[in-house]
């Protein structure tokens, strides 16, 4: 269950469509090459990631890696750090991304806006009076692997949510709250 060759096909993917980004347009307008990278890159480093989001900290930093080649490749960029550059150009970090899709898919199933089962993925806690009102019980994870699975990896940054958070009515609602809330203790040190 590590998908460290999938990841390593993706990112081959990635650097092959930059190049071609970078051969094909001939503008130096940041805000142009950042509007093509999130629709002709992005999604081949994002697509599908609650089934193979990484944990291993090899391929976090590779996928990583990705965006701070392209970040640096914009004229005037290199001269700052990326988490600089990332915000100058109003982008999140992908393993920050990648976090807030499996809350939304949390928060979708929770609340049926998926047609499946919360009862298969997840126990939920109602006796607990802390945190917010949708709270999951944690399993007893035993190795990494099942700790990593989609119905565990975030339940800590889920359950720390605040109830106004977890409790909008709808999902664009939930998003724009979420991108609010500062869920940077959760993502790995970089």
């Amino acid at each position: 269950m590590k998908f460290s060759r999938h990841i390593n096909n993706v990112v081959t993917r990635a650097y092959q469509r930059l190049a071609v980004l970078f051969r094909g347009f001939c503008t130096k307008d940041s805000k142009f090459l950042c509007l093509a990278y999130k629709v002709y890159i992005r999604p081949i480093l994002e697509y599908c990631t609650q089934v193979w989001n990484p944990y291993l900290q090899k391929d976090i930093i590779l996928l990583e890696r990705v965006q701070r080649y392209f970040t640096r490749r914009i004229q005037g960029m290199n001269c700052f750090k990326y988490e600089e550059r990332l915000r100058l150009l109003k982008l999140d970090r992908l393993e920050l991304r990648r976090l807030k899709f499996d809350l939304v898919m949390y928060y979708k199933i929770i609340h049926g806006f998926i047609d499946l089962d919360k009862n298969l993925l997840f126990k939920m806690n109602f006796n607990s009076t802390r945190g917010n009102d949708f709270k999951i019980c944690i399993p007893i994870c035993k190795t990494s692997l099942h700790m990593n699975v989609f119905s565990n990896r975030a339940l800590n940054c889920w359950n720390s949510l605040p109830n106004d958070i977890v409790s909008s009515v709808n999902v664009e609602l939930f998003k724009s709250r979420l991108d609010k809330y500062d869920l940077t203790k959760y993502l790995s040190r970089q």
